[in-house]
This record gives C-alpha cells, structure tokens and sequence, in this order.
C-alpha cells in the first residue's frame, strides 16, 4: 500500500514536471517569436509618420476562399487570416497636427472582381474601426500619385500617437462559387503629412 503511494506521487511529481518544461518552452518560443516578428517588420514611412507590418510585408494575398455573410465572418474573426500593423507618430510641441490616410492598392492582375472583395479594419482587440465595406466601394485616396488607390481609413492627430490596427479580408455572400483558381491581392499603403497649426 505503501509503495502505491509512493509510486501514485512519484507520478505526480513527474506530471507536474513535464507541464513546468512544457510551460516554459512554450514561453521562451512565444517570445522569440514576437521578437522575430519585430524584427523583419516592414516598415512604411509617409512625412512625420510610420507604419510597421509585423509579419514582414504590407500586402494581403486572398485565393480559393468560400463566399461568407458579414455576421458569419464577424463572429469567427479567430478562424480568418489578417494583417497587423501600427500607426504611429512622434509629435512634438508647436508642430501642430498630423493628417494620415489608410489607403489600399489592387493589383493589376487580380481575377476576382473586387465588388466581391469585403474588408473589415478593427485594432488589435478586434474591436470595430471600419467596414465590413466592399473593396470596390471604397472612395478614393487624396492620395495623388495612386491612380488606383482606394481610402480605408483616415485620422487627424494633435499629438504623439501609437495605434494598432487589423484589418481582415473575405468573399462577399453573393459570390457565385467560380471552378477556376480566382485571387485578390492588394497591398495596405500610407499617406500622411503635418498639418500647421
């Protein structure tokens, strides 16, 4: 009987072991992993103001995906792919404000129509900024030099500012399912400059 005990938390122990290691490697690669993150950001820079893509690349690439509701796809965030990035300025005393654009461009050789393209802009937290709004209902961007850009988002800062945004991508309902391969690409630009006080 004895000895049953002893065996009985000797497995414990050893239980209690493994989760301890497991924990902690999990941690150590979580934080490689946001270091490494940081590290091959992408970074964007507009006038006094910079954008850093986290993973590396401020384009969305969007191919074979079934057509979903807006409900649907608000309701299952956690299961659609997104890009992360941040918006940030360092405003000083007496330089007034800053005016920047969120803008998005198409690619020229995109093969799904982009009034089927729906797009969704939250910050870090998921929480709403923008959309769901069709891609090809977007205005355009007062952005001069994009002949083809299209505004998602624009804000005016009266000092120093670090937001984060999401933004996330996904087949409008009334696509009809195409056998063929169809793909939408565009790439999430900036647009900023100071405004004098």
């Amino acid at each position: 009987m004895k000895n049953l005990k002893q065996s009985k938390k000797r497995n414990l122990y050893l239980i209690l072991s493994i989760l301890m290691v497991a924990i902690i490697l999990m941690g150590s690669a979580y934080a490689y992993f946001s270091y490494d993150q940081t590290r091959n950001a992408f970074v964007l820079k507009s006038g006094p103001v910079k954008t850093m893509f986290y993973s590396g690349t401020n384009r969305i690439s969007y191919s074979n995906a079934y057509p979903t509701s807006d409900l649907a796809a608000i309701n299952n965030l956690d299961k659609y792919s997104y890009l992360n990035f941040s918006v940030e300025d360092d405003l000083t005393k007496g330089e007034g404000a800053v005016y920047y654009e969120l803008y998005l461009t198409p690619d020229e050789n995109n093969t799904l129509d982009e009034d089927y393209i729906r797009v969704y802009l939250t910050d870090d937290k998921n929480e709403k900024i923008y959309g769901p709004v069709t891609f090809g209902d977007l205005p355009k961007t007062t952005y001069k030099e994009s002949s083809n850009g299209k505004l998602l988002y624009s804000n005016t800062a009266t000092s120093s500012f670090n937001k984060n945004y999401r933004i996330y991508v996904w087949i409008d309902e009334k696509y009809s399912q195409n056998i063929s391969s169809e793909t939408f690409n565009f790439k999430v630009n900036l647009y900023a400059y100071n405004i004098n006080s």
